[in-house]
This record gives structure tokens, sequence and C-alpha cells, in this order.
């Protein structure tokens, strides 16, 4: 009855506790006692620390069933052993509404029973049990160990021991090789037995194949009584987490499940219309079901200059505003709530400047789904602009199961380039930069053009020539405009002709999903050219494989915010507030850039963002049309790009620009360098939404 923290140490440690009741507790166990369900902390090295408090002199045994464990990336799953070395991987789903059942039993009974909850390919369910023996049977105070799970029929009767005899002896290899949870009911030698039944919370139990739970009472000397249980959920490869984000600025809740990308054989195309501001939910047919996110090339187009963010994903109906209304203010002083799992899409207009004629591209976005399969949308900004959304979706983000691939990212990225010329369908040798079984490159994909010539740059699996992905003119209907588009093909917009606008200094398209050919190779084409030559340059920075696995992609169930001051030179972000996990190799990021003055508000820039990326070397040329090897530095460092154009663009964003989906690695420390090659002494603002990380 004394107060725990008068008598306990420091007790805030990794480890599990095990009450072994004697001395003054007036009883203490004949036959051992089973602790099931607990959760172990390793040591890095695999191991795990022993120490007995309270121990005075006695000796005694411990015997481990070890039925699962738990790792990353799966770091809210559990990997059951179900045969030798086969591993199957499970999600836990909880159930909104718990269900009950309620069993007899009567002496050394083996039996199976089926929970009314268990659906199709679960693999264990969560449960708290009861256990109580009947008053009417004897012996009352029945000493017995009963099993729940899967192969727990004709278990070994000698599942318990006398005191002080060992368990592997008694025992043996026998009770590892069932994936069984013990539970230990106290009676006969142990000297006291439960009047009132006893619960055991938390409990994993193993279905069988066919959906059932096997049991068994051992040690059972005649006693008759009742099993209860209380279902609160199961585990499942099929279960995907997703909650829906909250309001806050730094993430909170438990992390979704580990994420990874199948590319769809045919992209699935969809095609939206909106007539001033929109707030809409809608869903594209044919994505599958349990998709987590999708991989969405997402193209623009508005009827006038009207510089507005298309929003999309989940919980992005009524979005606040998320654009500054004077260039250079302190973004803060203008953003509502952006913690929320949506991607942005800029389409620059009024005191930008600058208006697409023929639509803009944003590709290889990465797009969450609400929990009911479909997509949130809406427009902050308009100012009742009348316009098209049309999307590609190029893959789906779920279990990493079959062919799913996840993200491996290079330690040294590599680098290539190609000259093109007119319409022209190119090969690009990427075999070396990648491993077999890849399926997509992540690059940052650079490209230049010697004169203003609208043109989208296609990367990927399956590109042609042939096939407009552009409209006519600003806000027309682009489905009555494009050929055939789904391919399995990344698009990056070059602004030219009608735009208005053409950069001088050659565009940045930061952290694009490339598909490979089955040779590792890429395509390249370039719809849209009137006769003009330039170059592309590939950065790759990972690539994406289900035979060589490294990182899978959890998404935050509330995104975190952070915001910092730029100027000309080298910085280190911090975003230790944000509580992203220990360990982590790189954040799934939104960001947005706005010039404040310095020396300059029209400042053309590259802003940089990794690990590595302090003073980046030259990354921009300076004409467009100019050979990028012959003016580059070494730039296979491994930081994320956001071009900001301005000077002899032509252009500079006045309402600020977003970079969306970016994939940003983080140094050992979890911290973000920051660099802005090409700066002329401009300072500024970055706004970091950051949805999700890499590990």
């Amino acid at each position: 009855g004394t107060r725990p923290s008068n008598d306990f140490g420091a007790v805030n440690l990794q480890c599990a506790v095990l009450n072994y009741a004697g001395g003054l507790d007036g009883y203490t166990s004949y036959y051992g006692y089973w602790y099931s369900g607990q959760v172990i902390p390793l040591r890095s090295d695999g191991n795990i620390d022993f120490s007995t408090p309270g121990w005075s002199s006695s000796t005694g045994y411990l015997y481990f069933m070890v039925r699962g464990y738990y790792t990353q990336p799966f770091n809210n799953y559990v990997g059951a052993a179900t045969s030798g070395a086969s591993i199957s991987v499970h999600g836990l789903s909880m159930l909104s509404t718990p269900t009950t059942s309620q069993f007899t039993f009567s002496g050394t009974a083996s039996g199976s029973f089926y929970p009314s909850h268990a659906t199709a390919g679960s693999a264990a369910a969560l449960a708290d049990v009861y256990v109580a023996t009947s008053t009417a049977t004897s012996p009352t105070n029945d000493f017995q160990t009963l099993m729940f799970g899967n192969g727990c029929q004709g278990f070994p009767t000698r599942n318990y021991v006398n005191r002080g005899e060992n368990p592997s002896t008694v025992m043996g290899t026998t009770a590892a090789a069932r994936q069984c949870t013990p539970l230990t009911f106290f009676g006969e030698s142990d000297g006291f037995s439960s009047y009132y039944g006893m619960w055991f919370g938390s409990q994993l139990l193993g279905f069988r194949s066919d959906g059932g739970i096997d049991y068994g009472s051992y040690g059972n000397s005649g006693s008759s009584g009742y099993f209860y249980f209380v279902f609160r959920g199961s585990y499942s490869s099929a279960n995907q987490l997703l909650p829906a984000p909250s309001s806050g600025t730094t993430t909170t809740g438990v992390v979704t499940t580990g994420l990874a990308l199948t590319l769809l054989p045919v992209p699935i195309t969809y095609q939206l219309a909106f007539n001033g501001p929109i707030s809409t939910t809608f869903s594209i047919p044919g994505i599958p079901a349990g998709t987590a996110a999708i991989l969405v090339d997402i193209f623009v187009t508005s009827g006038w200059s009207d510089h507005q963010n298309i929003i999309v994903g989940n919980g992005c109906q009524g979005f606040p505003q998320n654009f500054v209304s004077v260039q250079g203010r302190l973004p803060t002083a203008d953003f509502g709530n952006l913690a929320r799992q949506c991607a942005v899409c800029t389409n620059s207009g009024q005191s930008d400047n600058y208006a697409s004629f023929h639509g803009r591209w944003c590709s290889s976005q990465i797009v969450p789904l609400t929990p009911a399969g479909e997509l949130d949308l809406s427009n902050p900004g308009n100012s009742g602009s009348t316009g098209f959304v049309f999307f590609v979706v190029r893959g789906t983000f779920g279990d990493a199961t079959g062919s799913a691939a996840m993200l491996n990212l290079l330690t040294t990225p590599l680098t290539i380039q190609s000259a093109f010329s007119n319409v022209v369908k190119l090969t690009l040798n990427t075999a070396s930069m990648s491993t077999a079984g890849a399926t997509a490159l992540l690059a940052d994909v650079f490209v230049t053009v010697g004169v203003s010539d609208h043109q989208n740059i296609v990367l990927g699996n399956g590109c042609g020539t042939d096939a407009v992905n552009w409209v006519y003119g600003p806000g027309r209907d682009p489905s009555a405009a494009f050929g055939n588009v789904t391919r399995q093909c990344t698009v990056v917009t070059y602004s030219g002709g009608s735009d208005g606008f053409t950069p001088n200094y050659g565009i940045w398209a930061g952290s694009q999903t490339i598909p490979l050919r089955s040779d590792l190779q890429v395509d390249f084409a370039d719809p849209g050219n009137s006769l003009s030559s330039g170059y592309v340059w590939l950065t790759v920075r990972g690539y994406y494989s289900a035979t060589s696995a490294t990182l899978l992609l959890y998404l935050l169930p509330t995104p975190g915010t952070i915001q910092f001051a730029f100027s000309n030179g080298n910085a280190v972000f911090n975003i230790a507030s944000l509580n992203i996990p220990a360990g982590t190799t790189a954040i799934l990021a939104d960001i947005y850039a706005t010039t404040t003055g310095g020396t300059s508000t029209n400042d053309a820039q590259n802003l940089r963002f990794g690990n590595g990326c302090a003073s980046h070397p030259k990354d921009w040329v300076d004409n467009r049309g100019e050979n990028p090897s012959a003016r580059f530095g070494a730039i296979n460092k491994r930081c994320a790009v956001c071009n900001y154009p301005g000077e002899g663009d032509g252009f500079t964003p006045y309402y600020g620009l977003w970079c969306s989906s970016q994939v940003v690695p983080l140094r050992s420390d979890g911290q973000i360098e920051f660099f802005p090659p090409g700066t002329s002494g401009s300072t500024g603002y970055v706004y970091f939404v950051v949805r999700g990380y890499y590990r």
C-alpha cells in the first residue's frame, strides 16, 4: 500500500517486467509461470539484458518461446515465424467495436473454436482472455497451462515444471515449434488459485488457415470451466493504417504502415474541371483496393492569369491560404494550418507576371488517399478562373509484398547527360545506375533549350513523341487535346513560346520517379518541340527495387511544418522539433520558397536541401541551350533541388512557389544542410510540410 514513487528507482527503461511472487507475498508458484505476449526490446547487438531486482539468493530458469519479432522498416508490424525460416509480415487493425465469445472446457481437453470477427487472410487475433474454473467440479484449485493458437491440440502435457526443474529438460524444444500462447492458471501445489477468475490482457492468438483457434488445457486434473474472449483486433498482411491528419505543427500519433511502390501496367487517367474556387472529394476509378497513396502526374491549365495552388490528397477540402500575399512576406504570417496530407501544384499567374499558355505538369507527386479511397481537392488563391486538372496515376503505394518496390538511396549519386534536337526519341543508358530487378529511378532532372520553345520532356518506359500532352490555349479541355498519355513516363514542362516566359539558366525538376525499361534503360522524348535543340541531365539519387529492398515510406498521421530564413550562404536546418524518428534516412516534404530582398528580389537560384549540400557547386548554365557538363561542377551530391527562377529568366515568383513531394536526405544527426547555388545575394524563407519519412 505504499506509494510506488517512494520506493522505485529510475524504472523508465526499455525493459519488460515479469513479476514472480514469493516471500512476504504469502504465495509462490510451484509449477512455474508463463508470461505471454511480452514485447522485449533488443540491444543494438541483438542480445537481451537481464536482471532480478528484489532477488534474495534463489536460483532458477528462464525459458523463452519466441513467436515473432518487430523489425524496421516494418516498425508497427509483427513478423510471425510459421515454419523454419518462413516469415509472414502482418499489420494490426483494431476493431471499432470489439467482439466477445465464450467457451467451456472440461478435463484435459483440446479442440478448436472460430471467432466471429476473423476475416480471410488474418494471421492472429488481439484478444483479452478470461479464465475461470467451476466450483461444481473438483478440484476447484486446479493448476493448468492453457494453450491457444495454431497447432495447439495435442500439445506436450509437460508444458510446466515442478519447482526448480530445468524447463529445457522437461519441455525440450517442442514448445517452440508451435504458434501457441501459453496462459498459466494457478492451483494445487502453487498454494493458491483464483476465486474470481484471471484476465490475461493483450494476447496475440494465432489463427489456423481456416480462421479457427486451437486450444488445450494441459495439466488439468479434472476441473471444468470457461474461456471468455474479448477480441479487439487482428493482424493481417492486408492491413493499411492511415489515420486522418489532425491540427498541429509537429508530427503526432502512431506512424502508419511502411509503404512500397508498385507501378501500374497501364496508368490510369482522370480529369476534373473547376469553375472558380473549388473544394471537393472524388474517386478515380480503377485504383486497386487497399492503396494508401498514389504516384501521379498532375496537369493544370487555367483560363486566365490566376495564381492558385492545386491541393490534392487526404484532408484537403477547405484548404487554407498557402502563398504569401506580398513577395518576401513571412510565410507563417499568411499561411493557415498546412499540416495535412496533401500534395501541391503551383499554377502561376497575376502578379507573378507569368501564366502558362499550354498548361503545366507537376509530375511524380506522392498523393495519399482518404480512408475511403478517395481524394480531396481544393484550389486556394483561385480568383474566379475556370480550368482543368488532369491526372495520370502511374503507381500505387501499399504493403511491401510481391513486386512492390522499396527505395534504395545511393551513397554517391550518379549523373548522365544527353543532347537532343528537334522532335526526337532517345535512349538514356542508365543500366549501371541500379541493380537487376529495379523498376524505377529517383532522379533530379535538368533541362535547357536553346530557344523559347514550349515542350514537355518525357522520361520512362514506353515514352514516345507521338502523344500530345499539352493544350493549345489556356483553360482548354485536356481530354480533347491529349493523345495516349497512359504510359509509364514522368513529364517535365519546359516553358516557352506563347507561355511568355522561358528559362535562361535551365530548370530543375526534383525527386522524379522515372520508370525503367526491362533492360534498365530510360526512354526520352520531347513532344511539342518546334525544331529546338537542348540538353537533358539526370542526377540519379536512388532506385526502387523489390529484390534489393532498403527503405519504406511512412506517411505521418499529422504532417509537421517548420520554417527557416535563408541568405546567400550555407545553413543547417534543425528539424528535431518535428519528432521524426531517429535513424530516418530521408523525409518526404513539400517545400515552399519566397525571396525577401537582400541584394535582389529577382534572384535566380537553385535551392539545395539534404546531406552534404554545403557550398554546393554550380548547377545551372549561363545561357539557355549551353552544354551542362561544361558548366556544372561535381553535383553528384545527396541533395534535393527546388528551382527558383529570376533575373535572366524574365520571371520570378511574386507569391512564392511550391516544390512538392521532394525526397530530402538527412544527415546522420537528423538535420538538413542547405545551400542556394546561383544566388546573387538575396534573402528569403523556406517552409517545409513534412508528410512522411523513409527508413
